[in-house]
């Protein structure tokens, strides 16, 4: 039997590779990969995941290369025909406890009923185990009273509509003193149909200056 040459052996050790190469390309940009959006994106959409509160009620997540505002990245949620579909996009931003910072998004709606219920965002602080946080003040009434409560989520509210569709959803808040992070939730919820788009999302450190508010109520007998 003939042995083969080095040349021979080099020319097939080359080829291997090669295919090598063409089937981890291939498999690195095949199409609807979910679980794997940064591989496409990059540090756009870097630590971004998907959450549903059961399986049968998950939609479907897709992650548009120029599909969000002005052309950018955009997390996508839609709805397959299902009524109740309900899912998330979620990442945890690094915070430091009684700094203040806004959040910003915009989203846009397709199909969608209404907005303000299905598109909502929030926000949880915690600590650096990822459990809840407590509210610095202390609560002055009621069952709790004396008490530092939970803090509660934090739903930031709808700003204004731009020409092309996309609402921005901001607000500033400063985190409680023991949170180390917190947790973005971008969500579509009690849908059927549509989708819903996510684009532009930050938390940033800014400053924030408190004021004071008088308030007055009537009472008419």
């Amino acid at each position: 039997m003939t042995r083969p040459t080095p040349a021979l052996l080099s020319l097939r050790a080359a080829a291997h590779a090669l295919a090598l190469v063409t089937v981890c390309g291939l498999s690195r940009l095949a199409p609807g990969a979910e679980t794997a959006p940064n591989l496409l994106e990059g540090a756009a959409l870097a630590g971004w995941q998907t959450a549903a509160p059961r399986e049968e009620l998950r939609p479907h997540f897709e992650v548009l290369a120029r599909g969000g505002r002005g052309g950018r990245p955009a997390l996508a949620i839609v709805g397959d025909g299902r009524e109740g579909t309900t899912g998330w996009w979620h990442q945890a931003f690094p915070v430091e406890g009684g700094k203040a910072y806004r959040f910003a998004a915009w989203r846009k709606c397709e199909g969608v009923q209404s907005p303000r219920k299905s598109g909502l965002v929030r926000i949880l602080w915690q600590d650096a185990e990822g459990r809840p946080v407590l509210h610095d003040q202390v609560t002055p009434g009621g069952y709790l009273r004396g008490q530092r409560p939970v803090a509660e989520p934090e739903y930031p509210e709808e700003q204004g509509t731009d020409a092309e569709g996309w609402t921005e959803v901001s607000a500033t808040y400063v985190a409680p003193s023991a949170a180390k992070k917190a947790i973005v939730e971008l969500y579509y919820r009690w849908g059927h149909g549509g989708r819903i788009l996510w684009s532009d999302v930050s938390l940033q450190p800014t400053t924030y200056q408190q004021r004071m508010v008088r308030l007055a109520a009537v009472h008419y007998l």
